[in-house]
Parts: C-alpha cells; sequence; structure tokens
C-alpha cells in the first residue's frame, strides 16, 4: 500500500460521477440538442455512441500512458480533456457539441481504466470499501444526473443547463490536485 492523499477518496468518487454524469444526461437532452441545433434523429444518436466507442479505442493507449507517467497524472490530465469537452458541448454548435462529445468520452476512459488500480495501490486492505464508495457514486450521481437535469431544461435554456451540470467536471480538477504529489510511475525494468 502507497502513501496517498487525504482527499483521494472524495476525488474518486468525483471522478466517479464524472464518468457518469456527462453521459447519463444526454437522453433527456437529446430531443433540446434536436431542436437547438437542427441535428437529424442519427447525429443525435451518435452523442450517446461516440463515449461508447472512445472506450474501445482509447483503453490500451491510457494503460500505456499510465505505465509511463503514472495513473494519478493521466487521469488529471483526461479530467482536464473532460472539463473541456463538457464546456464545448455548451456553445451553440454541432460541430463543439460534436467535439466536445468526443473529448468527454476520452476523458471519461481514464476514470474507467485506472480507478481500479488506484483503488488497489493505495487502498488494499480496504479494496471492497474503496470500490463500494466509488460504484456508489458513479450510480446515485448517474441516477440522480438523469432526474435534475429533466428538471433543469423544462425550466432553462440548454447552455445554462449543460454549463451547470459541467460544473462538477471543474470540481474535480480542484480535488485531484492533492493527489499528483503521490503519483507513482512504473519502474522501469
Amino acid at each position: 500500500m502507497q502513501k496517498h492523499s487525504r482527499f483521494l477518496t472524495i476525488s474518486m468518487m468525483l471522478v466517479a460521477a464524472n464518468m457518469r454524469l456527462p453521459i447519463t444526461i444526454m437522453p433527456s437532452l437529446i430531443q433540446s440538442f434536436k431542436q437547438n441545433f437542427n441535428l437529424p434523429n442519427s447525429l443525435a444518436g451518435m452523442l450517446t455512441t461516440i463515449p461508447l466507442l472512445t472506450f474501445a479505442v482509447m483503453s490500451p493507449i491510457i494503460a500505456k500512458l499510465a505505465r509511463h507517467f503514472g495513473n494519478e497524472h493521466v487521469i488529471y490530465a483526461f479530467l482536464i480533456i473532460l472539463a473541456i469537452g463538457s464546456y464545448l458541448r455548451v456553445i451553440p454548435s454541432s460541430a463543439a457539441l460534436l467535439v466536445g462529445t468526443l473529448l468527454v468520452g476520452v476523458g471519461i476512459d481514464a476514470g474507467n481504466v485506472l480507478i481500479p488500480a488506484v483503488i488497489k495501490d493505495n487502498f488494499f486492505s480496504k479494496i471492497s470499501v474503496a470500490t463500494s464508495e466509488y460504484t456508489l457514486s458513479m450510480l446515485f450521481v448517474g441516477a440522480l444526473g438523469t432526474g435534475i437535469t429533466g428538471i433543469l431544461i423544462k425550466k432553462y435554456p440548454l447552455a445554462i443547463v449543460m454549463g451547470l451540470l459541467s460544473v462538477i467536471s471543474l470540481i474535480n480538477l480542484v480535488t485531484w490536485v492533492p493527489n499528483l504529489k503521490y503519483n507513482v510511475r512504473e519502474k522501469a525494468v
């Protein structure tokens, strides 16, 4: 077990939240995207497909990056990509929406690949507890985000809803910083 930041648990839970919220909000917003961006059904369907495709492509790349740069640094770099993608989707342009969705998908992938390794490295005697906290965060925020999005989109414009729901990515950027000090790279053999 390695030494870690006292913020690791909360920041891991926020990574988990960021792994679900940007995806689970999309079904509630598809109709608004179609209306605001004049998107055909096929393109609107891509908004939920793109993040899944990025996972298939990026997973092996992320694992290699983590071996070279360390889990904590790679997660942070991808959290930056996620935040940029989240706020690109606020711009009223179908190109920004699609590029932002691609970046969100790429940003999410580091958490999917690396958080289980971070748990194993840092919570050796409490793997099941840490995994439960992480999983609960994904499920809770995913469900809550879907419900809140449905309520918000009835009261506010699409850009405001997307901006508000993307704040969690900025909060996660701040909470992950203390973990960078404890980054461990794989030793060269």
